[in-house]
């Protein structure tokens, strides 16, 4: 016995797919201007509460106000002069970006988060900023 799907809910999951891969890259383009930025304020705003935050050698599980302080402090002592996401990817964890962040004084990290989908959008699960 063969079930029929009708077509129009094919279209529908993929619709449904496609929408969701698209408001992964925005987030990854937002977080992108952002870091460029070194704006801390905004980009929290994208972070999931509590989030898995690690700059450098200290890692924790922070709130919106906490990120935003080790965030601020970050781009303070390593101001920004680029960040190029260098991969865009799918784990069984969700949607992911590797990214290159280069300091005005010359120092580069990698930067890598992972987002899982929100209520409306998907928001960052990790963010790791590691020597490169």
């Amino acid at each position: 016995m063969m079930i029929r799907i009708p077509v129009i809910t094919v279209f529908f999951f993929a619709f449904m797919i496609s929408a969701g891969n698209m408001q992964a890259q925005d987030v990854v383009d937002k977080v992108q201007q952002l870091v460029e930025k070194g704006d801390a304020e905004e980009l929290v705003t994208v972070f999931n509460n509590p989030v898995d935050l690690k700059i450098r050698e200290e890692e924790g599980i922070y709130s919106p106000d906490h990120s935003r302080m080790a965030l601020r402090k970050f781009f303070k002592k390593h101001p920004p002069a680029s960040f190029t996401i260098n991969h865009r990817g799918e784990s069984n964890e969700g949607p992911f970006a590797v990214g290159s962040y280069a300091c005005t004084e010359g120092h580069s990290f990698r930067i890598y988060f992972l987002m899982r989908q929100g209520k409306a959008k998907p928001k960052v699960l990790q963010f790791f900023i590691e020597e490169d």
